[in-house]
């Protein structure tokens, strides 16, 4: 029968089959094993030891009210709950659900950061791995589908992590049904975590193929951004801060422990006895004005449809570098989708809980901050290396008095064609999309500061696209290192200068990405769209020059090969 279901999963996926085969020893299952035993066992103990044993005092998993006489003045009104006192039996009186649910919480939470950091990190350097060896050439051969083998990386790389997981969760499953969680919520949350998994293994997958040049610091940098995430977000779990009522509240949609609430808050605990993951703050979280947050149920679809909706465009990526690593990670038109919705998901957190438009305005400077990371990410998804714009250049320059492509909807749709005029139309549609919010939402007077802040950032924006598409143009191998170095010495040496020797604003913060407009008088906001302009049209008339050389000379090159193999 073992024998049957081998052969059937060989047949579905044998890449699958592969990387178990490679991992799944008897070696590296006794450490998968004992690791996990070992960690229960020390988890237990930890835990156990927090159990009161001593009547008369005050203890997190204590019961009852201290006497009359021990009562302050202070508390009189209000004892405390959690006093330490004694049964008929002697027995300490033990809150045993509140102890189940810190253990349920405990395991829940280092089962996410296990699962995704040591799962990114295999990911990361098995491909590294296997790039040195030449192995992913031949995995690239496979008439297998692009979807097929990397299913097969994502399942059976982590499997010794998903074994040790495995074997922890009856105590977590048992943990939670003690502490009261319904069995439902637990099986949703099991629901989440499988989501983000396919997340941000795909996310890794994705970044392992695209940063080979990153060599030996590829897996620390991508497992280290994981990690910090992980603990940040977490760490605001803790301290109920998972909702702030602005922009940044899209990001904390990728934490699976944003649905841990919803089963803390089905305990019969008061909020209070608790003391993290409160349900009514993550209750109050709404998009658009709208409570869509307040029933477990639509937490969990929620969380589902935004990890479902970024993974299909994280996957569009593997399918195009999967077998041509040197091509874009996105279209010209798939980017389109992204910003589109990414602009309208922001946009929704961005109103604010409370009618003041200082939250609003403030909750716009957080929005473009977001944006300006999305367009970097953006600039690097879109923009072509040399080779590519050479092929493209050579096309365009042979067919240069044909016409027989439409120049402006070839450098909006056109695979090989340069970045900056998708950039643009990138820009254009956020700005007509953000738009509406900006006219209907309560700014008050701020709104005009709101509309010059879009624009000035929109033309930094663009600028970097042109400048970055620039740089990426060059021969050396280092284009990628030389286009972030160039990027960031544009906005920190004004801004240094700027205050080391007192410029002002309009110089210090020319290329800057945000800044607040409030400070800046109307000629200084002139000025500076006057030069970042200058600076875009600059940019893309060396690119349009270097571009005309490369095609021309490329095509020149073919033509004489072409006429000494015709004279031979």
């Amino acid at each position: 029968m073992l024998k049957s279901a081998r052969s059937r999963i060989s047949d579905w996926n044998p890449q699958l089959v592969r990387e178990i085969k490679g991992r799944w020893k008897g070696r590296n299952l006794i450490i998968a094993v004992g690791a996990s035993v070992f960690a229960q066992l020390s988890t237990y103990l930890v835990f156990n030891e927090r159990i009161p044993s001593q009547a008369g005092r005050i203890h997190r998993y204590c019961v009852g009210t201290p006497p009359e006489d021990s009562i302050s003045p202070a508390q009189f009104h209000n004892p405390p709950s959690n006093y330490c006192s004694e049964n008929g039996a002697g027995e300490i009186i033990t809150n045993w659900q509140l102890w189940w649910l810190d253990l349920f919480t405990f395991l829940s939470v280092s089962f996410l950061i296990i699962l995704l950091v040591a799962g990114t990190y295999l990911l990361i350097t098995n491909l590294a791995q296997e790039e040195q060896k030449g192995t992913l050439k031949l995995v690239r051969l496979s008439p297998r589908s692009v979807g097929n083998l990397l299913v097969g990386k994502m399942l059976g790389t982590p499997i010794l992590v998903y074994s040790a997981i495995f074997l922890a969760l009856p105590l977590q499953f048992m943990a939670g049904v003690s502490a009261g969680i319904p069995i439902s919520l637990i099986f949703g949350f099991y629901v989440v975590v499988i989501a983000s998994c396919a997340f941000f293994y795909s996310v890794a997958l994705l970044y392992g193929l695209v940063s080979t040049g990153l060599g030996n610091y590829q897996a620390w940098l991508g497992t280290g951004t994981m990690f910090c995430f992980l603990i940040f977000a977490t760490h605001l779990g803790l301290d109920n801060h998972l909702v702030n009522h602005n922009t940044l509240d899209w990001l904390v949609l990728f934490y699976p422990g944003k649905i841990l609430p919803y089963l803390i808050g089905q305990t019969p605990h008061s909020l209070g006895t608790i003391g993290y993951f409160h349900l009514k703050e993550m209750a109050s979280l709404t998009w658009y004005d709208f409570p869509l947050w307040e029933t477990a149920s639509g937490a969990i679809g929620l969380l589902l449809l935004n990890y479902a909706w970024w993974t299909y465009w994280v996957w569009q990526g593997l399918k195009r570098c999967f077998h041509n690593p040197k091509a874009t990670l996105l279209s010209k038109q798939e980017s389109y989708w992204i910003t589109g919705s990414l602009t309208v998901s922001l946009a929704g957190f961005m109103y604010p809980s409370t009618d003041q438009s200082v939250n609003l305005t403030e909750n716009f400077q957080l929005y473009l901050l977001l944006q300006f990371f999305f367009f970097f990410l953006l600039m690097s998804a879109l923009s072509p290396h040399r080779q590519t714009l050479q092929d493209w250049a050579r096309y365009r320059y042979q067919n240069n008095d044909k016409a027989t492509r439409n120049l402006v909807t070839d450098l909006m749709k056109g695979e090989q064609s340069p970045a900056p005029g998708a950039i643009a139309l990138n820009l254009l549609s956020s700005m007509i999309i953000i738009l509406p919010a900006v006219i209907m939402f309560p700014f008050g007077n701020s709104r005009l500061e709101i509309l010059s802040s879009l624009i000035m950032a929109s033309t930094v924006f663009l600028f970097y696209a042109s400048l970055v598409q620039l740089v990426l143009l060059m021969k050396t191998e280092k284009r990628t290192l030389f286009a972030t170095i160039a990027v960031a010495s544009v906005i920190l040496i004004p801004t240094i200068l700027g205050a080391t020797l007192g410029f002002p604003p309009e110089f210090t913060f020319l290329f800057f990405p945000t800044y607040e407009i409030g400070a800046m008088s109307a000629g200084s906001i002139i000025f500076t769209l006057m030069m970042r302009s200058l600076a875009i049209i600059a940019c893309n008339v060396a690119l349009s020059s270097q571009l005309k050389k490369v095609g021309a000379s490329q095509s020149k090159a073919l033509y004489s090969e072409s006429k000494i193999l015709s004279q031979g």
